[in-house]
């Protein structure tokens, strides 16, 4: 572990205090507990090793940012993730009250991703995509990513490359340009920055991609320098639960609708009613998370069902007025209600009500 740099870190962190709330996301506990215990580091280390070495390691890592922030007077708590919080409404705003409330109390949290137990199924995979996660559960104002690179290339590791200030729409080149065999910081990350930067566009939060290692820098960066690749925030960002719902939302189900259906959402805004949908597949049961797709299988939004599957299987192509007699109750005369469901991004492309 790199004493200096996590003391940089910290002068990066206090810097940057002076003008705005902090949460700093980092990993190293998997490596800290590898050098502690003095585990033989092979490439193949199981899961259970490494879950052992990160619960060995956090408490070592924690120490010594304890110790380099006490130099700037500051406190500090940890928060440990993994996406199954993200997946899952209460947790998600649970962890969201967390980050707020120490940020209240003037504490500095430090996030990771939770080791210990996490699993291929939960795992978030990276810094970048865990950083844009927290941000989205703050409600920040801005990402910064800091890398090993100033910004992000045109035709980088050529001649003639020339850095992109600004990247305002991630657009299929962009990502080509970023997965490019030929492109050395295409398997140091790139595409995981892309993702998180578009994961916080959507979500209204600005991100900038620059070099770390020089404090004064990241922190001119909030006295409108212009440095390192700036993706300025969607003027129309997503409302948390808009937000939520697209990205982290599991789905249980599908939810076929026929060629009116689909106008009705994307041109109109409108409910999904039970008489638009034409099949129904999968295993799900009231307030689950559905896909909804057309009959070509394009998905075109995902949404929370009114029904259990055995409720819509009954009801779809009906009026909603006949729901009481199909069902023997007063269910809702939606099955799923505009304010639970979001487009995809490409129909949202096409529509003013995403």
């Amino acid at each position: 572990m790199d004493e200096e740099k996590i003391r940089m870190v910290a002068r990066t962190v206090a810097l940057i205090r002076e003008k705005a709330e902090v949460i700093l996301v980092s990993s190293g506990a998997v490596s800290a507990g590898i050098a502690s215990a003095g585990l033989q580091i092979k490439k193949s280390l199981s899961i259970p090793y490494k879950q052992a070495a990160a619960a060995i390691g956090q408490s070592v890592l924690m120490q010594q940012y304890t110790l380099a922030f006490e130099v700037h007077g500051m406190l500090i708590g940890q928060v440990l993730l993994s996406k199954d919080v993200m997946e899952n409404r209460e947790r998600y705003v649970n962890a969201s009250n967390t980050l707020n409330t120490l940020l209240k109390i003037d504490t500095l949290p430090i996030v990771n991703e939770n080791d210990t137990v996490v699993v291929d199924e939960i795992t978030v995979g990276d810094n970048d995509r865990l950083a844009a996660m927290v941000a989205q559960l703050a409600d920040a104002d801005l990402l910064i990513l800091l890398s090993d690179v100033d910004g992000f290339y045109r035709n980088f590791g050529k001649k003639g490359a020339t850095l992109l200030s600004v990247i305002d729409t991630i657009t299929e080149e962009i990502r080509e340009m970023a997965e490019s065999e030929g492109s050395r910081y295409a398997t140091g990350g790139m595409v995981s920055k892309l993702d998180a930067a578009l994961m916080c566009q959507s979500a209204g939060i600005h991100t900038i991609l620059t070099r770390g290692g020089d404090p004064a820098s990241v922190a001119a960066i909030l006295s409108g320098e212009s440095i390192g690749t700036f993706f300025p925030a969607d003027t129309g960002g997503l409302s948390g639960r808009k937000h939520w719902l697209l990205h982290y939302m599991p789905t249980r189900g599908k939810l076929i609708v026929d060629n009116g259906a689909a106008a009705a959402l994307i041109n109109s805004g409108s409910s999904l009613l039970p008489r638009g949908i034409v099949a129904v597949q999968g295993d799900f049961r009231a307030g689950d998370g559905v896909a909804v797709t057309r009959t070509s299988g394009e998905e075109l939004a995902r949404g929370i069902s009114n029904y259990g599957r055995e409720d819509l299987v009954r009801i779809i192509g009906k009026r909603s007025e006949q729901i009481p007699e199909m069902l023997g109750t007063n269910g809702a005369p939606e099955a799923v209600h505009r304010d639970n469901l979001i487009l995809t991004p490409d129909e949202q492309h096409n529509s003013d009500h995403p």
